[in-house]
């Protein structure tokens, strides 16, 4: 089934990004029914994190030490 995934409004006044757009698509595609996740400012080609819900469900002890060890990967 098909579903919305990411909704930007752009206001009539202000300018659109073609790039934000792609990149935003790509995240989804990339991201899609996987454990990753992308962090602020993500390009394609950079890294991935793990997803704030898959580092919980190992716990919330030390979940943040996952988080990080995932992102330098």
């Amino acid at each position: 089934a098909q579903k919305v995934q990411a909704l930007i409004h752009y206001p009539m006044h202000i300018g659109r990004s073609v790039d934000e757009l792609l990149r935003v698509q790509r995240a989804l595609i990339d991201t899609y029914q996987t454990p990753r996740a992308t962090p602020a400012n993500w390009k394609p080609g950079d890294a991935f994190m793990q997803s704030a819900a898959d580092a919980v469900s190992g716990g919330t002890k030390g979940w943040l030490q996952r988080v990080m060890r995932s992102i330098s990967k």
